[in-house]
């Protein structure tokens, strides 16, 4: 669904048709939790979600108080649809107990409160019959505000300023980091207002010694032509399937929020198959002509916006990406700029300056590698652990019932080995959304962590191109009452402060799962003969422990 209609970028193509610069286009559309009846919006209504067999799936997807609609919830309403356990239901009664003093409505203002008394009075004359619980979907909007301005408003085109929505973002007002209006709620009112006494001096200015000079006569006449073309043809391309045809791409959470590569690549190619047709597009009347150039400018802000996310190979803030999980300062902190250049549209970084500013990005800390043992696994054999790893699709959900979510394996282990297997786990950790993990099985005797035990593994998370971001030594022997086992994780580079521990209490909720579910799990699987469907391995060490 989605929640404003109003808005096609006509500023954002006039800026970047004529030269100016855009940033941070890849943080502009969000989503939020509306009324799936009346369209309206529910102000943080994310926090009494429910789905149709009555969870409360608000507690299942967020941790701890948010500022606002978090990622999480997002990707984790799809999935409850997806899975089969929609429709979505919010929940007043529970909405009003953790809003607690009122809500949004504690502090003393008038216009707010008559705005939504408004709201109030038109869902009630014309939505359903009001509920305990209400069905809801997620509304989209369309926000992309990446005109690229100084802090006078100037754009990087002389003459030419951008205040507003156009500009929230390109403006990183926000400090070193992602700024897009929805956001802050009610923000576009308030950003045309201060931006427009910020550019005031500099517009005045500006104005006073500017020359005056008009484009030729043929150069208005090319324009008049191309721009009144339309109207000249009496079939052709319609403007209204041109715009439904780019909101099928951008609206859907899986190219505007659960973003990778192939998807990214994938909405691309839709917006170009509809921008070749755009010379085609006809009109029958004036206002079928400005909806022929509004779906020009929408076609074209959906492309700035995909090859900014395209560029940006991490997720930070607003922008997630599915094959990049993790933020990356050391290599992203730096703004994306998207820029015309010959007709064709470029993509390139710059450094952000961050001595400039006060608000920055929290700082990564290296860390020591973290270390967890997990004391001895009654009833569970070192053979069991060897056959888990290799057979890890035949019961991955036991493993950590509540945080893993899918497993499929990209290459599968070779017939009696290990050894360059990837995985592909989605899973979740702490406050962090559910993110889809690329993991290798690795030698222990090349690991720079020194081993302890008889047997060991060697889980590698490396993005799409193969580089090992992290690494985890995973080992174990055999114990008196079963196995004694231990997990080492290896940092190369800094990492987001917090996250080793974050780490860590996920790894003890996996492997104290074992003693409940392997044994009966591999004693099952052992009546299965063929090694190419039940996989077995010895993950004994090359290599003495200790030795290197």
């Amino acid at each position: 669904m989605r929640m404003w209609a109003n808005a096609c970028g006509d500023g954002i193509a006039a800026a970047y048709n004529a030269g100016a610069e855009m940033r941070n286009a890849e943080f502009g559309n969000f989503y939020d939790v509306v009324n799936k009846g009346t369209g309206i919006p529910i102000v943080f209504g994310f926090n009494a979600l429910y789905n149709a067999q009555g969870e409360n799936i608000s507690s299942k997807y967020i941790q701890g108080p948010q500022p606002d609609i978090p990622i999480s919830i997002i990707l984790g309403m799809e999935k409850e649809i997806m899975e089969g356990r929609g429709p979505i239901y919010f929940d007043m009664t529970e909405f009003a107990k953790r809003s607690g003093g009122g809500g949004i409505f504690q502090w003393d203002r008038p216009h707010s409160k008559a705005l939504f008394e408004r709201e109030y009075a038109k869902m009630q004359k014309y939505g359903p019959p009001q509920a305990k619980r209400t069905e809801v979907s997620l509304g989209f909007t369309g926000e992309l505000s990446a005109v690229k301005v100084d802090g006078n408003m100037k754009t990087t085109l002389p003459g030419l300023w951008a205040i507003g929505d156009t500009s929230y973002a390109g403006s990183a007002w926000a400090g070193a980091a992602e700024a897009p209006p929805g956001r802050l709620r009610g923000s576009g009112l308030m950003n045309a207002l201060i931006a427009a006494l910020m550019a005031s001096s500099s517009v005045v200015s500006h104005s006073k010694e500017a020359p005056t000079s008009l484009p030729d006569d043929p150069e208005i006449e090319r324009l008049k032509e191309k721009i009144f073309a339309p109207l000249n043809r009496r079939h052709g391309y319609s403007a209204s399937e041109a715009i439904r045809s780019i909101q099928e791409v951008v609206v859907p959470v899986k190219y505007s929020m659960r973003r990778n590569k192939e998807r990214l690549e994938e909405a691309l190619s839709k917006v170009a198959a509809v921008q070749e047709k755009l010379p085609e597009l006809y009109a029958e009347d004036p206002h079928g002509l400005a909806k022929c150039h509004e779906a020009a400018c929408i076609a074209l802000c959906a492309e700035i916006g995909f090859r900014a996310a395209l560029a940006r190979t991490e997720s930070r803030g607003w922008h997630y990406r599915e094959d990049y999980p993790q933020r990356d300062d050391e290599n992203w902190l730096k703004w994306i700029i998207v820029k015309k250049s010959q007709d064709k549209m470029v993509v390139t970084t710059e450094p952000i300056p961050m001595d400039r500013y006060k608000i920055r990005p929290a700082p990564t800390t290296t860390v020591t590698d973290a270390v967890v043992d997990h004391g001895e696994l009654v009833g569970v054999t070192p053979e069991m652990i060897d056959w888990w790893w290799v057979n890890m699709e035949k019961g991955y959900p036991l493993w950590e019932p509540n945080d893993h979510k899918s497993f499929v394996w990209e290459v599968p282990p070779p017939v009696g080995g290990y050894l360059g297997a990837i995985q592909i786990a989605e899973e979740k950790m702490g406050p962090m959304p559910a993110m889809k993990i690329r993991i290798r099985w690795d030698d222990p005797d090349s690991c720079p962590v020194p081993g302890i035990y008889e047997h060991a593994i060697v889980a590698a998370g490396i993005n799409p191109e193969g580089q090992v971001q992290a690494m985890i030594l995973h080992e174990w022997e055999k114990s008196p009452r079963g196995t004694r086992m231990r997990s080492t994780m290896h940092f190369p580079g800094p990492v987001p402060s917090g996250f080793a521990e974050i780490w860590k209490a996920h790894d003890r909720a996996e492997v104290s799962t074992f003693p409940n579910f392997l044994p009966d799990l591999y004693r099952l699987w052992q009546a299965v003969k063929d090694p190419t469907i039940n996989r077995q391995c010895s993950l004994k060490r090359k290599k003495p422990a200790g030795q290197s």
